[in-house]
């Protein structure tokens, strides 16, 4: 019955839906905003005794008085929870006090109800004196603990804790842990053996198990005294494996293309280079990230074009029937993303991003994510249409233009089947964790409209079908070009 659905669900994702979003799903909104503390209460012991198994070891109910945004004037009590394993916690003691100006992150709803708050820190205060005594405190607080460093070692040992260790560590949520010995291989401590225990939480299944011999990145504070203080693991040095397969992908890029193969590599440096220097700090600083994405997309798609093919007619044709997909695709994502009320605040990444820069666009960085994610697929459909039309244009000069474009549509049809296919696919399997989930939680009770209308689902549905569309429009617009605009063929030399 599962295979059935699933079948189902996939083939009835194309199906146009009528939204049946609530307020809840679609108008739920992040602000951060000023406030004042008026009242704190610590945690008591049994309170702190009944959160163990998630870690906390203090923490206190901050009530705040909003000095700005929806709720200003209003109190709002937030729960301020402190937790064993943050690196940037040194102590259960709540450093602020009633008076202090805070800045307070928060969810709300369309009736103002908060959904999700927290603190974000004391607030930066816009006089200059006050600004640099705070400048003056993170310094002082810097030197004192000193520098930090992060380096690669080897790990020489792995010793389980004891059961007894295991007891003790039980209060906060451990079920075990290891004694990992690492020799550092660079930075102020090589060749010196650090050691570092490394705790397993219950509610962290997934945190990694290192084992002898493996290479990890190690992070630590450079005391005064010139020891390492509170080294962490930070995950498994991948350098290696990721520079191997590196040279893989250009060694067999350059031997199968030849000079078009580093052409191709020459292109792609410069669309990543768009991207890093054009496309993101545009976003950083306040432009529009759809209008970026559209700019973005068509230089790359010429400079590719121009890069492989040269200053040809068959670069022309494809350019600017990339830019007409793009610009078609970069349309829909805009009026159905704003008819499915796609905000992005089911996206976790998005999240982590609204919570670094409030100013931020999410829904825009959204949305144009989308777009760039089929540009590849619309680059290649198009120069794989203009490559057509100039190869039958070739075969046959007696063939007039819309003998061309109805022949080229032909291939077209094939070419367009397989890549609809290759898009999708790409997103299924980029999502295909939560398409497992979503495979074993439906139950016959569950109607597929209501699966449909999840954000994240509906976010992924948008993804593909305007790739899919944008493809579509590519390849009748690029024949179209490659058919009908003016053309001078060289004559064949007898």
């Amino acid at each position: 019955m599962k295979s059935i659905f699933f079948s189902l669900f996939l083939l009835f994702a194309v199906i146009p839906v009528t939204p049946a979003y609530t307020g809840e799903v679609i108008g739920v909104k992040m602000y951060q905003e000023a406030a004042t503390i008026t009242k704190i209460i610590p945690y008591t012991g049994s309170q702190i005794k009944s959160m163990a198994n998630k870690g906390v070891i203090g923490g206190a109910a901050v009530s705040v008085k909003m000095e700005t945004g929806p709720l200003k004037g209003k109190t709002v009590v937030i729960q301020h929870d402190i937790f064993e394993d943050d690196p940037y916690v040194e102590s259960t003691t709540i450093e602020w006090k009633p008076g202090d100006k805070i800045d307070i992150g928060m969810y709300l709803d369309p009736q103002k109800n908060i959904k999700e708050s927290f603190i974000l820190g004391l607030s930066v205060e816009e006089d200059a004196d006050d600004e640099h005594k705070l400048d003056d405190e993170l310094i002082s607080i810097q030197e004192a603990r000193g520098k930090m460093e992060q380096s690669s070692g080897v790990i020489e040992e792995a010793v389980h804790f004891s059961a007894a260790e295991i007891q003790v560590h039980s209060k906060v949520g451990v079920y075990d842990g290891f004694h990992y010995s690492i020799r550092m291989q660079d930075g102020k401590y090589k060749d010196v053996i650090i050691k570092i225990d490394h705790l397993l939480f219950k509610d962290d299944i997934l945190r990694p198990i290192y084992k002898v011999g493996d290479s990890v990145f190690v992070g630590y504070i450079i005391g005064n005294d010139g020891t390492p203080k509170d080294p962490a693991i930070y995950g498994i040095n991948r350098s290696f494996p990721i520079i191997l397969l590196l040279i893989l992908f250009i060694g067999g890029v350059v031997a199968l293309g030849r000079l078009k193969g580093l052409l191709s590599l020459v292109a792609l440096l410069v669309t990543i280079l768009l991207i890093f220097v054009l496309f993101i700090p545009s976003i950083i600083n306040g432009a529009s990230p759809l209008l970026m994405a559209v700019v973005v997309a068509i230089l790359a798609s010429v400079a590719t074009f121009l890069i492989i093919s040269g200053f040809t007619f068959k670069s022309l044709s494809a350019g600017i029937g990339v830019a007409v997909g793009f610009i078609i695709s970069a349309l829909l994502v805009f009026v159905f993303g704003e008819m499915m009320g796609i905000t992005g605040v089911m996206n976790n990444d998005l999240k982590t991003l609204a919570y670094t820069n409030s100013t931020f666009n999410v829904r825009g960085i959204l949305f144009s994510g989308i777009l760039i994610g089929a540009i590849g697929a619309m680059m290649d459909v198009a120069i794989s249409m203009a490559s057509t039309v100039e190869e039958l244009r070739k075969a046959n000069p007696n063939y007039t233009p819309a003998q061309l474009f109805v022949s080229s549509l032909n291939v077209g049809k094939d070419l367009l089947g397989t890549m609809v296919n290759t898009l999708i696919l790409a997103y299924i399997g980029a999502a295909l964790p939560f398409v497992i989930l979503i495979y074993l939680q439906y139950t016959s009770a569950t109607p597929l409209l209501n699966i449909l209308n999840l954000e994240i689902i509906s976010e992924e549905i948008l993804r593909s079908l305007v790739g899919s569309i944008g493809m579509l429009v590519t390849i009748p617009a690029t024949s179209f070009l490659a058919a009908f605009l003016p053309h001078k063929t060289k004559p064949e030399a007898k």
